[in-house]
């Protein structure tokens, strides 16, 4: 039962994870604040990584940031390998998930943070999931495959991510993965 679940939904997540990393200068300048209990805050760059053993009650903090002259579409989505995914960017279904160009003096910006918690098979992996691609002029924000493992029925055409990285335009996608393991005897 649990571990047929658990194969599932490592076969959905394995498609976000297979996407190509960015080739190129990033879009945007993201990053990710990781503060342990008791620690000092590590401020490290959003690219693919994996962060190790992370005890709970251990802070993220993801910074997007838009310091270019064009707008951008993106997406992270929190894909741990029990439980459900969760959008991170856009907060809410329906939210615009472009980050518009930056005006003199202003950076457009986003942060969120939250916190690492004990739930699901202990050591299981969780991976933040980012993709961002340059707005396209006159169109509707890009609804990216990646929120594809948020929606209820992924096969409907009308429930489908219109756009991913590996599909054309690869080489001017911004895509990274980072990950995790809660830390091995956390009570939960």
């Amino acid at each position: 039962g649990e571990l047929a679940a658990v194969r599932a939904r490592a076969a959905s997540v394995a498609a976000v994870l297979a996407l190509p990393s960015t080739g190129t200068a990033p879009l945007l300048q993201a990053r990710i604040e990781v503060q342990a209990p008791g620690k000092p805050i590590l401020d490290l760059p959003f690219v693919d990584r994996d962060l190790g053993p992370l005890a709970p009650g251990t802070r993220l903090r993801v910074i997007l940031e838009n310091k270019g002259d064009a707008s951008v579409d993106a997406g992270i989505v929190h894909l741990p390998l029990t439980g459900p995914a969760t959008r991170v960017f856009p907060p809410f279904e329906g939210d615009s998930n472009r980050l518009p160009p930056a005006a003199p003096r202003q950076v457009s910006r986003f942060e969120r943070e939250f916190e690492v918690t004990a739930q699901g098979i202990p050591g299981a992996p969780e991976w933040l999931a980012l993709v961002a691609a340059p707005a396209v002029d006159g169109a509707l924000p890009r609804r990216f495959v990646l929120f594809d493992v948020l929606r209820k029925d992924a096969d409907a055409e009308h429930e489908r991510g219109g756009s991913v990285a590996g599909r054309r335009g690869a080489d001017q996608a911004q895509v990274a993965r980072i990950s995790w393991q809660v830390a091995p005897g956390a009570v939960r």
